[in-house]
């Protein structure tokens, strides 16, 4: 994946595709609004991990729909 934020959506804890953020070349912000371009990528192994735990908690809360914002390895943010 380019360096870029993935964002994941999360329903009942089955992953959706995801869709990759690719900044402008000449701005380094992944929001589409401001430019950035939507891609469908393929979910690694730890995009999988990611979504399996906290799919699983946010079932325990009654959540059934998120999104998860991954950059990475890393959960950034959940909303």
């Amino acid at each position: 994946m380019p360096s870029s934020l993935a964002r994941l959506l999360i329903r009942r804890t089955r992953v959706n595709p995801a869709l990759n953020r690719v900044p402008r070349l000449d701005d380094n912000r992944g929001n589409l609004m401001a430019g950035a371009k939507a891609e469908i990528c393929d979910l690694t192994p730890r995009d999988i991990q990611i979504c399996e735990r906290v799919g699983a908690e946010l079932a325990v809360r009654g959540v059934a729909f998120a999104g998860l914002d991954i950059i990475g390895d890393y959960l950034t943010e959940g909303a």
